[in-house]
């Protein structure tokens, strides 16, 4: 059997040490940290949702627009009434579908689920850009 050598101490000691650090240690690390932002953005996005919801729909919509809209029905003056569709598509959650912003072909935006389809920006200039309905 061979005496250890100051290199096989090295390796033992330093290299591999060292290459468990980059291979494991780090990319665990960094998983761990980008589902702990996701988490926390998740959930400033719920917070957010609520007092928006309900200025929205409670003041705006049922509130305002709503005494508006009677107003002018009353009057006989608009059959169309004011109304801000809420909430909007994709708006705190890609689960309902939408656009996912402005960014390269390349950049990462969201995460995909089971069963979804992404189309390229590529795919979808060619069928007429992201605001085709």
């Amino acid at each position: 059997m061979p005496s250890p050598g100051p290199w096989n101490w090295m390796v033992e000691n330093v290299f591999d040490p060292l290459k468990k650090l980059i291979t494991e240690a780090i990319p665990k690390a960094f998983e761990e940290g980008v589902k702990g932002v996701s988490k926390a953005w998740d959930d400033i996005a719920k917070m957010a949702k609520y007092p928006i919801n309900f200025v929205v729909e409670t003041v705006l919509n049922n509130g305002i627009f709503g005494a508006v809209n009677g107003a002018l029905h009353f009057f006989g003056i608009n059959d169309k009434d004011l109304h801000i569709p809420w909430p909007p598509s994709g708006w705190g959650s890609y689960e309902v579908g939408g656009y996912t912003g402005a960014g390269g072909r390349l950049d990462p935006t969201g995460i995909v689920h089971a069963g979804e389809i992404v189309w390229s920006q590529d795919d979808i200039s060619r069928w007429g850009g992201a605001g085709v309905r």
